[in-house]
């Protein structure tokens, strides 16, 4: 019903992290996409920029960064119009990430040290390690892998500190590319045999086919190309099949 739609809208933005870690990445972006969709759904209220953020983490992770970028735009001007502060902080920390990916990588870092910044004045612990960890994977994908790695091991204690097993197994598997791409590569199957079994435990098939590419790169640079393809095919089959 028409006064159903906002909760239901709410309520999808905040399933969207269950529904990327149980593997129901299209389920998911289909269920906001279509409650995005319905005409009574257009006014710029909290519950549609709370959906729009929930539809652009689904999407990201299905790696659509143009339908991710236009969603937490959208949100983001939506709560600049409200004034809410802690969702704006939330949507420039979440869009950073596209702008990294997209090639903005000193524009990214600056976001997230504004943002980390933001949550510490909040008092939000666990924001302000995810933001650091966030940092760190910036500095290595810009190819500054030495300055990355004590930022992303002090992000691997926080996250082990406040029990954050999710930015757990992405920490550490952001610093095993980091030192792979240093050529420490007994250090790098250390972490990546880490993230697979934390991954495999709980069931993140996002963590667990990154993790198995990452496997196949350390095998290919061990010259044991049989079984990097048979890693690879391995992980392509999990895409495939989740969507993620």
């Amino acid at each position: 019903g028409r006064h159903d739609l906002p909760e239901a809208l709410a309520m999808g933005g905040r399933l969207w992290r269950f529904w990327h870690l149980r593997d129901h990445l299209r389920e998911g972006a289909s269920t906001l996409s279509t409650l995005l969709a319905d005409h009574r759904a257009g006014a710029r209220t909290s519950a549609r920029a709370k959906a729009l953020v929930g539809y652009a983490g689904l999407v990201y992770w299905q790696t659509n960064y143009a339908a991710a970028r236009a969603a937490y735009e959208e949100a983001l001007s939506i709560a600049r119009e409200l004034g809410d502060e802690r969702l704006e902080v939330e949507v420039l920390y979440s869009l950073a990430y596209v702008r990294g990916i997209e090639g903005d990588v000193t524009g990214a870092e600056r976001d997230f040290a504004a943002a980390r910044e933001l949550y510490e004045t909040q008092g939000n612990e666990l924001m302000e390690t995810w933001a650091l960890e966030s940092i760190g994977m910036m500095a290595t994908i810009g190819g500054d892998h030495e300055r990355a790695v004590p930022l992303l091991e002090e992000s691997i204690a926080g996250f082990e500190r406040l029990g954050d097993t999710f930015g757990l197994r992405n920490s550490i598997s952001v610093l095993s590319r980091a030192v792979m791409q240093l050529g420490r590569l007994d250090y790098a199957r250390q972490l990546n045999r880490r993230v697979l079994e934390l991954a495999t435990a709980q069931r993140d098939l996002t963590s667990m086919s990154t993790s198995i590419r990452d496997a196949a790169s350390l095998r290919a640079l061990k010259r044991d190309y049989d079984n990097a393809a048979r890693l690879h095919g391995a992980a392509q089959r999990i895409v495939d099949e989740s969507g993620a």
